[in-house]
């Protein structure tokens, strides 16, 4: 899917987890109208995107953090797009530094959220894979009201990691991350600086928070 430029231009936009209609995925491509319907039809055919009518409008979203998480696999094993003008590095440097894969926290930001977590015992590395520790429990529900029981009773993986395409390393997402990038939205310790963009940036409060927590 990654092997056509302007299908990764399209399925990059849409890591955001939000709807979109044809036109905006147009504006913020720079790509044609009849081409971008064009990959939605072979992006549908291939459940990879869902599509909600709501009146005349159509609108696309990814499936599922499954194939967000392949699109980003997919991103570290692709060639770096060269960065040809100042605009273009910007946009670069805000994925990077943090941004929205889906529905968890990715980049510089997001790495360190998982390593901060490992560094601190509240998981840990088992043969079968990442659990949450006893200790990482208690904090993880005093510091950011998340019950594992909740995740319990559904059919949901708790915890995984995901290849960072920026960064060469892995990130947190399942369960756990979803929660805890839900958590940083509703608290104010995360906001979007740009329209129609992944990039996220911490608040006054988000760099006094995870400074608190996590440093």
């Amino acid at each position: 899917m990654l092997s056509n430029a302007q299908r990764t231009k399209i399925l990059l936009f849409l890591l955001d987890n939000r709807f979109h209609t044809v036109n905006e995925i147009t504006q913020k491509t720079d790509l044609k109208n009849n081409t971008v319907s064009f990959h939605l039809g072979k992006f549908l055919k291939a459940a990879w995107v869902i599509c909600t009518v709501k009146g005349k409008f159509h609108y696309y979203r990814l499936k599922n953090a499954q194939v967000a998480a392949l699109i980003e696999t997919m991103l570290v094993l692709a060639p770096r797009k060269e960065i040809l003008s100042f605009t273009q590095n910007k946009v670069y440097l805000r994925l990077k530094q943090a941004r929205v894969c889906y529905d968890h926290l990715a980049g510089e930001l997001g790495v360190n959220l998982l390593q901060q977590l490992l560094q601190k015992k509240w998981i840990t590395n088992t043969a079968s894979g990442l659990v949450i520790t006893s200790h990482g429990s208690l904090q993880l529900a005093q510091k950011f009201n998340i019950s594992f029981a909740a995740f319990e009773l559904q059919d949901t993986m708790i915890l995984a990691t995901c290849p960072d395409w920026s960064e060469n390393k892995r990130h947190l997402k399942g369960a756990l991350g979803r929660q805890l990038l839900r958590f940083m939205f509703v608290h104010a310790w995360l906001y979007f600086p740009v329209e129609d963009s992944r990039a996220v940036a911490l608040t006054a409060k988000g760099r006094r928070k995870f400074k608190e927590y996590f440093d």
